[in-house]
């Protein structure tokens, strides 16, 4: 880790940074860059190693009125360091308590979504090619931290990614506290949000009071943290294959269960219980009832139940099938396999690159790459305010913007179908696949979707 304690190596963290987003691949000097600008050390220290990068920049600054006249305050400082260097400004203001109480979220989660359906939006209108935000070492030790005590698995210790989609995070191996050092350096002022210093949320809790301790024991705790992450990361990717291949092995296919699986088989492998949370956790398990199952295999008339699922013990199996819905809304697809929801008929096939002859170019007819994707995938209806990334297309656009573009009625659009993986759509059905789970040349493995 850089330490930061003079103007020499202030420009060493500027060589740092340069060489992270070089051997990451996350910018090219063609790029135009939207920085996410709050006015906080950490955006102002990124937009200011950007400039100094010689990166082609504009600042996107949101204004969620939650804090009185510090909203206001930060507004005008950001609007003040644009104007100094020259620096193009897109404001945003948002009603944010309303859209929470409108769509039953969190006023954090309600500012996320606002936040970035904007910045897509912008992405769109103004070319942009990238969005640069300021998460950096700690921010992502205390993601790790947070998941790790939800209970979350392998995926969710492996932290923020230098990349997602059109995001990147270029001071993901910075800490705060050289951030710092270097906006001292520039003589560079910012403003501090004071919500950050309140105890009520779980991230502020562990940045003050749990962090601070975890620094008694190992003062680099943040650095030994992202390390962690880093190897996770691999991990899981190396163990993805194996995994997904002993799930296939332990699961027998019978009509009306989402899953059968057959425990005598799990018990033999010996990763059993990881394979059983990695089986259930999509269904809605939470990590306790994962615990309870597996100490239940061998009671049979054991039911547990989810909000997407029940399971049932019985006689050697365990049987999952989907809630009791008056309406049903969602099927889960273990490849191989044939779903259908309402109107819908897919066919799911699981297959090597080098067997796929041509990569199909019929919108109701398309492959992906198998190794992006969650062993257990969904078919379900599209949701409002959704978005994906078409095949072919910069950015994130609203499912409902793109059926209108191509002329899909409002009665079929309530019957628009939608293949997805933990949550991200991969296949708009009969229509387009996701940017993001295309095949690549380096692809080996493909999952190919029919329409029956």
């Amino acid at each position: 880790m850089l330490k930061i304690a003079n103007f020499a190596l202030m420009k060493e963290l500027e060589k740092f940074v340069s060489a992270v987003i070089e051997q990451r691949s996350l910018l090219a000097k063609t790029d135009k860059i939207l920085v996410a600008l709050s006015g906080g050390a950490d955006s102002v220290a990124l937009l200011r190693l950007l400039l100094s990068l010689g990166y082609q920049c504009e600042a996107v600054h949101c204004n969620f009125h939650l804090r009185g006249d510090e909203s206001q305050r930060d507004e005008q400082f950001v609007a003040r360091l644009c104007e100094k260097f020259q620096i193009a400004l897109h404001k945003k203001d948002f009603d944010t308590t309303k859209y929470a109480e409108e769509h039953h979220l969190s006023i954090e989660m309600a500012a996320r979504d606002l936040r970035y359906v904007y910045f897509a939006r912008l992405l769109k209108e103004q070319n942009f090619t990238k969005i640069a935000v300021g998460h950096h070492q700690n921010d992502n030790a205390e993601t790790v931290l947070v998941n790790l005590m939800r209970g979350t698995g392998l995926r969710g210790l492996t932290g923020m990614k230098y990349q997602n989609g059109d995001i990147i995070r270029p001071m993901l191996d910075v800490s705060k506290k050289d951030i710092l050092a270097y906006l001292k350096e520039l003589g560079q002022d910012y403003v501090t949000d004071s919500s950050n210093m309140e105890t009520d949320m779980v991230r502020n809790k562990i940045r003050l009071q749990i962090l601070p301790l975890m620094r008694e024991v190992n003062p680099s705790v943040e650095k030994s943290i992202w390390q962690t992450a880093e190897h996770l990361g691999e991990l899981e990717a190396y163990f993805k294959n194996a995994i997904d291949k002993d799930i296939k092995s332990v699961i027998e296919r019978q009509d009306g269960l989402l899953l059968k699986i057959n425990i005598d088989k799990l018990l033999e492998k010996h990763s059993s219980h990881l394979l059983l949370f990695e089986m259930l956790y999509p269904l809605g398990f939470n990590p306790a009832q994962i615990d309870d199952v597996y100490r239940s295999l061998r009671h049979t008339g054991a039911l547990f139940s989810s909000p997407q699922a029940r399971l049932l013990v019985d006689r050697g199996y365990l049987l999952v099938q989907a809630a009791e819905e008056e309406h049903e809304r969602e099927v889960i697809i273990i490849a191989p396999a044939e779903a259908h929801l309402g109107n819908c008929y897919v066919k799911v096939s699981l297959m090597d690159r080098k067997d796929l002859e041509t990569i199909p170019k019929e919108s109701g007819r398309v492959a992906v790459d198998a190794d992006k994707l969650s062993m257990i995938l969904t078919l379900r209806y599209i949701k409002a305010g959704e978005r994906f990334h078409p095949y072919g297309m910069k950015g994130s656009k609203l499912v409902n913007d793109y059926l209108t573009d191509v002329k899909v009625s409002r009665f079929e659009k309530q019957k628009q179908c939608v293949v997805c993986s933990e949550g991200e759509i991969v296949w708009l059905v009969g229509q387009r696949v996701d940017q993001r789970f295309a095949i690549m040349p380096e692809t080996k493995r493909v999952v190919l979707f029919e329409l029956i």
